[in-house]
């Protein structure tokens, strides 16, 4: 197979490092794959795909603005001014424009940094500002706040008609 898969770890008080079980599960199937659990701020060059990746785990560091001086020493070790995407565990302001006392990363410093895409997951609503991409979550996208809307409909005329099959 050709897979190549890279798993993130999460927020540690509700995913209580869960995440490390895909390693566990390509050992007992057998499961022939380019994985990696990635629990520590990183940067990896893919040579399958000629791209340079920052991968940045939830609450790396108690203040973002350290974590951010921790991803410029990083390009510097790295040899690199920029990276081609980003993997991020946190939020940015923009997702959360009236809550001010949550730590957010700044957006203008990944966007310096990340030539195409920084992908981000922790809120779960879908968002994108400028080439940030926060994915949500299925059960709170649109799609699925449809069929909610659909199912309680049904719901409703369903027993509408059950009242009026009693009459």
């Amino acid at each position: 197979m050709d897979i190549c898969l890279r798993v993130l770890e999460g927020t540690p008080s509700h995913d209580r490092r869960q995440s490390r079980q895909f390693k566990i599960v390509k050992a007992l199937l057998g499961i022939e794959m380019d994985l990696k659990y990635v629990d520590t701020l990183s940067i990896e060059h893919n040579e399958k795909f000629d791209c340079t990746f920052l991968y940045l785990p939830d609450e790396w560091r108690g203040c973002n603005e350290q974590t951010k001086e921790e991803v410029k020493r990083l390009l510097v070790q790295h040899n690199l001014e920029s990276v081609d995407f980003a993997f991020m565990h946190g939020s940015f302001p923009h997702q959360l424009p009236n809550i001010k006392h949550i730590p957010v990363h700044d957006p203008e410093f990944y966007l310096s940094i990340v030539n195409k895409y920084i992908f981000i997951g922790h809120i779960h609503v879908m968002s994108q500002y400028e080439r940030i991409l926060a994915q949500g979550s299925l059960k709170d996208s649109l799609i699925m706040k449809s069929i909610a809307k659909v199912s309680f409909l049904w719901k409703r005329m369903h027993r509408a008609f059950l009242m009026i099959g009693c009459l």
